[in-house]
C-alpha cells in the first residue's frame, strides 16, 4: 500500500511551467500558508462537477438571483471558485463578495430580491445580527449555501425561524488543495455528503492507525485525485475527520456517502486527556438554542499553576445569567469533567466576548474552533 501523502509531500512538488495556471494560497486555516496551483483545465474541470453539486443541493438557476458573499483577495480561492460555479450555471449573481459594510450589503439583497446567499457561517451570521430588521421585515432570502464551516442546528433553526430561510445546505465539501471533494443533495444534513466520485477517489482510516475503519467509526479523510495534472495528489490526508454514511440515498444517486466529523485539530490533549470540541459543542448548543460562535482557548502551566482552556462565547447571544446552564452542559462531557473535577488537572473560565473578537483565519475569514496559545509559548523559549 502506497504512503500517506501529508501536506509537505503536497508542497514539495514543483508543478512545470505548463502546468500552472491558476496559483491559490492552501493551508490559512492552520499553519503557514502555501501555494497549491492549477491548470486551466483542472480548474474548470473541477468547477463544473462543484455546480452540478449546487444544483443537486438545490440551487435552481432558471430562477434563483444569487449574491456571491465568499472572502476574496490575499489568493483566496472561495470568491474567485464560486463566481466560477455560479457562471458554469448561468445563474444570475451579484458579485458582492465577504463585504464589511453590512448595511449596503443587506440593502442590495432587499432592493433587488436576492433570494439566494453563498458564503461563510461566520460572516452570513454576523450580517443577519448586524441588519435583522430588513432581512427579517423583507424575508426575500429563501435558500443559503455555506462553505468552509459548518452551520449547527441551533444557527440553522435561527435562520429558518426568524428570517424564514427555507433551505441551508453545503455549497461544496472540498480543500483548496484536492478541489471540490463532496456534494449534498436535498436529502443530505449536517455534514453529510455525497462523494464527487469522478474527480476523487476516497479512503477513511483509523484515527491513531494507518488501517481501513470498520462500519462507521470515524476515522481521517485520504483523498486520490483521478484527473489532475502537474500536483499529484494521491492518498493525501486533508486534515478532516469522517466516517462512511452506509445504505441508499432518497435522491437516487449512487455516489458513496459520508459524513464530516470536524477536523483533526478539534481533537486536542490538555489536562492529560483528550477532548473534541464538536463533542463540547454539541453538549450546549442545541440545549440552548446558542447560534454564535463557539472557540476554545488552550493556556499553558505557568508555576505551579494547572494548564487552562477558555470557552468564548458571543456576548450578544447568551447573557451572564446564562452561564451557569453553559457550565452544566459542558460538564456533561465526561473528559472535561474528569479533567477539571475529578482528577483536577485542568482550570477552565467562560468569558462572553464581543463578535468582533474571535480569532480568524487571515485568508478565509473562517472562524477557528481551537487555538492553542501554549505552542506560542513553546516558540518564545
Amino acid at each position: 500500500m502506497k504512503k500517506i501523502m501529508t501536506k509537505q509531500d503536497f508542497q514539495l512538488q514543483l508543478p512545470a511551467p505548463e502546468d500552472s495556471d491558476l496559483y491559490f494560497h492552501s493551508g490559512g486555516s492552520s499553519g503557514e500558508p502555501k501555494i497549491s496551483v492549477f491548470t486551466y483545465e483542472d480548474y474548470h474541470r473541477q468547477m463544473e462537477v462543484a455546480a452540478e453539486g449546487l444544483f443537486a443541493a438545490g440551487l435552481d438557476p432558471g430562477h434563483d438571483l444569487a449574491m456571491n458573499l465568499f472572502y476574496a483577495g490575499a489568493l483566496y480561492g472561495g470568491f474567485v471558485s464560486f463566481f466560477t460555479i455560479l457562471e458554469k450555471l448561468q445563474c444570475r449573481h451579484f458579485p458582492m463578495g465577504a463585504h464589511s459594510d453590512y448595511k449596503f450589503v443587506a440593502e442590495t439583497i432587499c432592493k433587488n430580491k436576492v433570494n439566494v446567499l453563498l458564503g461563510m457561517p461566520s460572516y452570513l451570521l454576523q450580517l443577519f445580527q448586524a441588519e435583522e430588521k430588513i432581512l427579517r421585515d423583507t424575508a426575500c432570502v429563501k435558500k443559503i449555501f455555506y462553505g468552509g464551516e459548518h452551520f449547527s442546528p441551533s444557527q440553522i433553526e435561527f435562520f429558518k425561524t426568524q428570517f424564514k430561510v427555507e433551505i441551508i445546505k453545503s455549497a461544496s465539501y472540498g480543500s483548496v488543495d484536492a478541489g471540490p471533494l463532496g456534494f449534498q443533495c436535498q436529502h443530505s444534513s449536517g455534514g453529510v455528503h455525497h462523494l464527487h466520485h469522478r474527480l476523487h477517489d476516497l479512503e477513511i482510516i483509523e484515527i491513531d492507525r494507518d488501517e481501513a475503519i470498520r462500519g462507521n467509526e470515524v476515522g481521517r479523510l485520504l483523498v486520490t485525485s483521478k484527473v489532475r495534472k502537474g500536483q499529484k495528489i494521491e492518498r493525501y490526508e486533508i486534515g478532516d475527520l469522517g466516517r462512511w454514511v452506509q445504505g441508499p440515498c432518497p435522491c437516487g444517486r449512487t455516489q458513496p456517502r459520508f459524513e464530516l466529523m470536524g477536523r483533526t485539530g478539534d481533537v486536542f490533549r490538555i489536562g492529560a486527556t483528550f477532548m473534541n470540541y464538536q463533542v463540547l459543542l454539541k453538549s450546549f448548543a442545541g440545549e440552548l438554542n446558542y447560534a454564535g460562535a463557539f472557540q476554545i482557548h488552550l493556556y499553558p502551566a505557568k508555576g505551579l499553576a494547572k494548564e487552562s482552556l477558555s470557552f468564548w462565547f458571543d456576548k450578544n447571544l447568551i447573557s451572564a445569567a446564562q452561564v451557569p446552564d453553559l457550565e452544566k452542559y459542558l460538564f456533561q462531557v465526561k473528559e472535561l469533567n474528569d479533567a477539571v473535577k475529578k482528577d483536577k488537572t485542568l482550570d477552565y473560565k467562560i468569558e462572553l466576548v464581543d463578535s468582533t473578537s474571535f480569532t480568524k483565519s487571515a485568508g478565509s475569514g473562517k472562524i477557528r474552533g481551537v487555538i492553542d496559545h501554549r505552542l506560542e509559548t513553546k516558540k518564545d523559549h
